[in-house]
C-alpha cells in the first residue's frame, strides 16, 4: 500500500494542516538550520562529503521516483515518466553542481529554484503523507531549494548580473526545445503548452484566447521570477555579507 500508484492515502488537501506541516519540515526548517550552521559547515573537514552526499541523494530518489512509475504505476509510456518541468531540470543541475561544484552549473542552480517554491505553496500531488509518491514530491522540491542555498551559503556561490543574465541565456533554448518538443508530442513541457491547472487565474483566460499568447506569458513569466529570485538574492547577500567565492571548483 505505501507504494500505491492509485490510491492516496491520507489525501492531501491544499492548506490543510498535512500540508502546511509539510511546507514547514522539507523546506523552511532545513533552510533555517542552513542558515544557522552555514558558517560552521563551510570550516567542516567532513562538508565536501556532506555535500556529495546530499547531492547523490537527490539523484537516487529522482531515479526512485521513475522506478514507481514504472512498477508501481505499469508505465511503459515515456512521457509518462520523465519530468518535464523546471523542478525537473533543477534537481539534476543542483545535484550536479553539489557533487562537482562545477562552476558553469552552480549559478544557475540559484535562479532556476523559484519552480521548488511554488511546488510548495500549489501542491501538485494529492498523495497524503502514508504514501512513497509524497516523500518523493516534498523531498525532492525540499531539495531543490536547500541545494540552492547550500551552494550559496556554503559555497559562496556569487548572484550577480553576469550569472543572472546566463541564467537567462541558458533558459531560452530549453523554452525553445520545449516548445517544439511539446508540439510533435502533445506533451507540456515547462508548462508553456497548456495551463498546468484547469482554471489557473489569468492564463487559463490568455489560453481559452490564444494559445500562442499563452505560451509567450508563459515563457515571459519565468524570466519575471528569475529577476525577482535575482533581486532578493542580491539583498540576501548584502545583509549577510557574503563574500567573493575563493574555494576551488571540483569534488571532494
Amino acid at each position: 500500500m505505501f507504494f500505491s500508484y492509485t490510491d492516496y492515502g491520507e489525501t492531501l488537501q491544499m492548506f490543510s494542516l498535512q500540508h502546511l506541516l509539510s511546507v514547514l519540515i522539507y523546506a523552511v526548517l532545513p533552510c533555517a538550520l542552513l542558515f544557522v550552521f552555514a558558517r560552521r559547515l563551510r570550516e567542516w573537514k567532513g562538508e565536501p562529503y556532506l555535500r556529495v552526499g546530499i547531492g547523490v541523494f537527490g539523484l537516487l530518489l529522482e531515479f526512485g521516483l521513475y522506478a514507481w512509475h514504472i512498477f508501481s504505476g505499469g508505465q511503459r509510456d515515456w512521457r509518462n515518466i520523465v519530468p518535464t518541468t523546471l523542478c525537473g531540470l533543477s534537481i539534476y543541475l543542483g545535484s550536479y553542481a553539489m557533487i562537482t561544484l562545477g562552476k558553469r552549473v552552480k549559478p544557475l542552480v540559484f535562479f532556476y529554484s523559484f519552480g521548488a517554491y511554488f511546488s510548495f505553496l500549489i501542491t501538485d500531488t494529492p498523495f497524503g503523507y502514508d504514501r512513497f509518491r509524497y516523500y518523493t514530491y516534498f523531498v525532492i522540491h525540499g531539495l531543490i531549494i536547500f541545494e540552492a542555498f547550500y551552494l550559496l551559503l556554503v559555497n559562496r556561490v556569487q548572484v550577480d548580473k553576469k550569472s543572472f543574465q546566463k541564467a537567462c541565456i541558458v533558459l531560452l533554448p530549453i523554452l525553445a526545445a520545449s516548445f517544439v518538443l511539446n508540439q510533435i508530442f502533445d506533451m507540456n513541457f515547462f508548462y508553456i503548452h497548456y495551463p498546468p491547472f484547469e482554471d489557473f487565474p489569468v492564463y487559463q483566460q490568455l489560453f481559452d484566447w490564444n494559445r500562442y499568447a499563452y505560451t509567450v506569458t508563459a515563457s515571459l513569466t519565468y524570466y519575471i521570477l528569475m529577476s525577482v529570485v535575482y533581486g532578493l538574492g542580491r539583498i540576501g547577500m548584502r545583509k549577510h555579507s557574503l563574500p567573493a567565492q575563493t574555494q576551488k571548483d571540483g569534488a571532494p
